[in-house]
């Protein structure tokens, strides 16, 4: 059974620093009996004296110097743990690191969800980086960030993967186009009409062109654009198509574009990455939950 009552050990603390019952108990907001019954009985247990009183005064004895320097590293190492603990409870200086494609995310959802955090956690550190799919894979695999959002079909197989929405592929169409009429787009076109698509390489685009690819059909493409805000000026400034999500296209259509279904349902996950063995976060999985609710709460129609 240990001699150290920690109580009594922070007593003797407050005495050993203002060499005074009468100033230890207004720090310690007890009275001087209680404070002078406490070091009594630390005394007896210790079995030596750790004061001695010389005209009034309290004066450490060698022993009561020795006990204080050792405890003192203790409570600045509590000290420390109870700072950390207030950092983790509010946020923490440890940054949450977050990358995503430009995108909805970006422009609207991230700085949406961030100013609602910060008020949860005051003190918590963003840290926000633009980062196409393969980067993000990259990045959240190597553990530079912590949470990263993609959108398609990859092998996420070593990750930690959250679910948020589901999105699927549409054409957009400026209305004065040759297209406008149709009901609905026919992959076909694409060997017709000049269209803005999304890079093959990224798992975004490489899950549409394999249907292209399996259709054996061969679009006519000179352009491709990673961003939906960019690919939807294109189609204003250059009068043609674009293959984009029907999420982002709802939001960002314009006033002479028109969103068209395609003819066949191509549709796919919007997803939050982690590390696989990233350690449970409060604050990231509330940034998560924040981020799905936001999605699933924009005002669009699918078409």
């Amino acid at each position: 059974m240990s001699i150290i009552n920690f109580h009594r050990l922070d007593i003797f603390k407050v005495i050993y620093e203002t060499k005074s019952i009468s100033d230890a108990s207004k720090i310690l907001k007890l009275t001087q009996p209680t404070v002078s019954r406490h070091l009594r009985y630390f005394e007896d247990t210790l079995k030596f004296k750790l004061f001695t009183t010389q005209k009034g005064r309290l004066h450490p004895t060698w022993e009561a110097h020795q006990l204080y320097r050792e405890s003192k590293v203790a409570f600045d190492q509590l000290e420390r743990v109870e700072q950390l603990v207030g950092e983790l409870k509010y946020g923490g200086s440890d940054p949450l690191r977050v990358t995503s494609t430009p995108s909805i995310l970006t422009n609207l959802i991230i700085p949406r969800v961030t100013s609602e955090l910060k008020k949860q956690y005051p003190d918590q550190v963003f840290a926000f980086e633009l980062g196409y799919s393969m980067q993000q894979l990259s990045a959240v695999r190597a553990g530079y960030v912590d949470i990263g959002f993609i959108a398609g079909r990859a092998d996420l197989m070593d990750f930690k993967v959250d679910h948020l929405i589901s999105d699927k592929f549409v054409a957009v169409v400026p209305k004065n186009h040759d297209l406008a009429a149709e009901k609905v787009f026919r992959l076909e076109f694409l060997e017709d009409y000049e269209t803005i698509m999304p890079p093959e390489a990224l798992p975004f685009g490489s899950y549409f062109f394999e249907e292209l690819n399996r259709r054996e059909i061969k679009p006519k493409v000179t352009i491709t654009c990673r961003g939906v805000d960019t690919a939807m000026r294109f189609v204003e400034e250059m009068e043609c198509c674009a293959i984009v999500n029907a999420v982002s296209a709802a939001l960002l259509i314009g006033e002479r574009q028109k969103i068209m279904p395609l003819e066949v349902d191509l549709t796919f996950s919007v997803q939050a990455i982690r590390p696989l063995q990233a350690a449970h976060r409060e604050v990231s999985e509330s940034f998560i939950a924040r981020v799905k609710s936001q999605l699933q709460a924009l005002d669009y129609a699918m078409p």
